[in-house]
């Protein structure tokens, strides 16, 4: 078995507690710092249109959310979007575990804030 990166790890920090989205009564919401920290962005994520039009999304996989490339001076082309807050908990949790052995100090840190945030 293969195991993720500690740049792995990363980039799904970057989809869910920076730019991370769930459904709540079938609307999109933020949870995501980076959305938060950005009236703007959250609008445009949460598919409220405007100039920039309706980005993409994509079911919560944090194993395929780590593969995906992002920009970082600008608006996410494409952002990730948890059934709910408890399902992208449990995910992010289960999908970690199998990279404690290669950054297990990072995973640690990623886990207590992801779990934070989503409090």
């Amino acid at each position: 078995m293969r195991f993720p990166s500690c740049g792995r790890l990363a980039t799904a920090y970057w989809f869910s507690v920076e730019f991370g989205l769930c459904l709540e009564r079938g609307d999109i919401k933020a949870y995501g710092a980076g959305l938060l920290s950005s009236i703007g962005e959250m609008q445009y994520a949460c598919g409220l249109g405007g100039a920039r039009g309706i980005p993409e999304y994509r079911d919560f996989d944090p194993a395929a959310a780590s593969l995906h490339d992002y920009p970082i001076t600008d608006y996410q082309p494409l952002y990730y979007v948890a059934s709910s807050l408890e399902e992208a908990e449990a995910q992010i949790s289960e999908w970690s575990s199998t990279c404690m052995h290669i950054c297990s100090s990072l995973g640690e840190f990623w886990i207590s804030l992801t779990v934070f945030s989503l409090l």
